[in-house]
């Protein structure tokens, strides 16, 4: 079994998730995991480690080794989630400001309101020809700003649900749901079993796996463990495309000694709160409907960054040349 022998190569290190990816060209991930008793200041801190141990699933061959903490996309969502700062210090001044930049937006619309029928068409277009660039920068500053407002509002309102838990949860009530029911469904009782056969219940948790869902895009398997480092259970998060509004995925539970499906839940049976939360991390990065809404989130996203600074031209203007826009 491969995961035995990766953990025997690396007997310091607890392996905690498998994934496997269903594109037989693909090597599988064993992933070892620990977080630090006492973290320190910044987020480098806060593990002991962290590794993705590739290995050929054909000749159990170690492909390579990427180390979490150091790996450079992953140090780039850091600092965007955190400032590469311990959590309970870094997510503090990046929620904070997200609440500004929603403060700032609904305000901005306020102001972009027309007050009669002359001002509409000035609202909707961007003057390019006989203009000045003050009335150019004005116009990409407020009809780009209307235009792009409902995408940043997304953006905001699902990254402030890795800072706040009453905004999770009040977005959980608009939604319908209770927030101490929400993920009620994974509870479960594991029945008593004896190990039968030659298979080894990690094996007979893929051999599950791979009859499940025909259109599967990956299987990550959790191999959950008590204090004592005891096998209580095995998990698995599926992910699949079925062309719904949602990034679907089933949730199956396996007993930790026969390795047999004891529980599952699937996609359609979740409650919108729960799919909404299941999808949150697609709708914030742009990857909820796949290569085209990456495309509109990254345009907005650059977009975003020039509004400080057109918005700063418009006060300089107004403030040192009193400039009428």
């Amino acid at each position: 079994m491969l995961y035995h022998k990766v953990q025997k190569v690396f007997p310091e290190k607890e392996i905690l998730w498998i994934d496997v990816e269903t594109n037989p060209e693909k090597s599988y991930i064993f992933q070892a995991y620990k977080k630090a008793k006492k973290p320190g200041f910044t987020f480098f801190s806060e593990l002991e480690y962290w590794d993705k141990i590739h290995v050929n699933p054909y000749t159990g061959e170690i492909l390579g080794i990427i180390n979490m903490p150091y790996d450079w996309i992953y140090l780039c969502r850091m600092m965007h989630q955190q400032l590469l700062l311990n959590y309970e210090i870094g997510h503090w001044p990046v929620a904070i400001a997200t609440l500004i930049l929603l403060v700032m937006l609904i305000s901005g619309l306020i102001l972009w309101w027309p007050r009669n029928k002359n001002a509409i068409k000035q609202r909707f277009t961007i003057k390019w020809k006989k203009v000045r660039w003050r009335r150019k920068n004005y116009d990409l500053h407020n009809v780009g700003g209307f235009y792009t407002s409902i995408f940043i509002l997304i953006f905001a309102t699902t990254g402030l649900v890795w800072s706040f838990e009453w905004w999770t949860n009040g977005i959980y009530r608009i939604l319908g749901d209770n927030p101490k029911e929400v993920f009620q469904n994974e509870n479960h009782i594991i029945p008593n079993g004896s190990f039968k056969g030659n298979i080894k219940p990690l094996d007979k948790v893929l051999i599950n796996l791979e009859g499940y869902k025909p259109n599967a895009e990956l299987y990550s398997i959790s191999i959950d463990k008590d204090k004592t480092k005891i096998i209580k259970e095995f998990s698995a998060w599926i992910t699949y495309d079925e062309n719904s509004l949602w990034e679907e995925s089933d949730y199956l539970f396996f007993h930790p000694k026969t390795g047999e499906m004891i529980h599952k839940v699937c996609h359609n049976d979740k409650s919108l709160g729960e799919k909404w939360r299941n999808s949150n991390y697609a709708i914030h990065v742009g990857s909820i409907w796949g290569l085209p809404t990456k495309i509109v989130a990254t345009v907005v996203s650059l977009f975003c960054a020039f509004l400080p600074i057109t918005g700063f031209l418009i006060w300089w203007g107004r403030k040192n040349k009193g400039v009428r826009n």
